[in-house]
Order: C-alpha cells, then structure tokens, then sequence
C-alpha cells in the first residue's frame, strides 16, 4: 500500500460493536463497525475475555484493507475506566495497558489501550498508540463534587462518559456562530445539529 499521508489506525470497542476506520491527516479512507451478536458475545464471562475476539476483529480489518502494521504512523483507540484522567491524548505505555485490563469499571472501552498497545508492540516499537479522551477523562473535582449526601455512597466513583462533550461543544459553538447576534437558536436547532447531546 502507497500512501503520502501517515496513516492512523482507530480502535473503537462498544458494547455490542467494534468501530474501527483507517484515517490519512483528518481524511477517513475507511471505516467498518463490526457488530458482535449476544451469541457471539455469550461465551465470554467477563470483559476482559473478549480480548482475542476484538483484536481478531482489528487484524481482520487490517487485513481486509490490505494494510500491514508497518504501514501505521500511530493507533488511536478509545480510553477506558483507568482512575482520573484531564481530557486530551495519553501515550499508552504499559502501565496504562496494565490499568486497562485491571480496571474496576468493566468496559469493552477497556480493551482499546491493550489492543493498540500489543500492536504498537508488534512493530517493535517503531509506532506508538495513544488515547484520547478516555471515558475517565473528566479531571480531578474539587472535593464538593464528590459528595453525594448519602453516606453509604461516599466517596461516590467521579466518572462519566466525556467522549461525546468536546465534539458536542464544538458542534454548538458552530451553530451560536451561525446566528446573527441577536438572535438566540431554538432548542429544535440546537437538537438537529448536535444530535449527541442527547436532548
């Protein structure tokens, strides 16, 4: 495969889907979801079980794009429930792959850093996978934040799913921008362009 841009390799694991796509700069060149059936996923006691099966699912796609490893600048994969995370791009090292597989949240978004990672390891070095914008990426709060006036629950687990804020907020901004100045966006169109927002 010939190609003058490097090209970057999205892992994506869901609940019941592997998203993965090939991008060279910001322009995609290919994207697959595989959908995995509760058949499929049965078998599988935990998470973390499913391992072979979503990397078996990357390798393929590889494959079937008719792209080696070797042709990769550098693996992007969704980050998982790893501890307290400031939004942005982590390199996965092997403590963060580590943290991965041990986190106390089961996730399939879990199983991308070790993916990326045992592939990036696979080329012996010479590319590195990368994070972004884990699931955990929502920061250290201040202590208030992390009451929940039910004593049993204290300290509460400070997490949700960040992924969809950025892209969301960048979305909105856009639409406010389009708007002449004096006039305020109704929720419908707010609601049509930023559909992740989940309103």
């Amino acid at each position: 495969m010939t190609r003058t841009d490097p090209i970057i390799l999205v892992i994506n694991p869901g609940s019941t889907s592997t998203k993965l796509a090939l991008y060279a700069a910001e322009k995609e060149l290919q994207s697959v979801t595989i959908k995995h059936s509760a058949a499929e996923l049965a078998p599988f006691a935990t998470i973390n079980e499913q391992l072979p099966l979503r990397k078996k699912a990357v390798m393929d796609f590889l494959r079937k794009s008719g792209t080696a490893l070797t042709d990769l600048a550098a693996i992007a994969t969704r980050g998982g429930v790893i501890g307290r995370l400031e939004s942005g791009a982590y390199l996965i090292d092997s403590a963060l792959a580590e943290a991965s597989y041990n986190s106390i949240a089961p996730h399939p978004a879990n199983l991308a850093p070790i993916i990326g990672y045992q592939l990036a390891e696979e080329t012996g070095g010479r590319i590195n996978a990368y994070i972004y914008d884990a699931v955990c990426g929502c920061g250290n709060p201040d202590k208030l934040f992390l009451y929940s006036g039910v004593p049993e629950l204290e300290p509460i687990l400070w997490c949700i799913w960040a992924a969809a804020l950025p892209p969301t907020c960048c979305r909105a901004a856009k639409l406010l921008i389009w708007w002449p100045m004096m006039r305020v966006p109704s929720l419908q169109s707010v609601q049509a362009e930023c559909p992740a927002a989940g309103w």
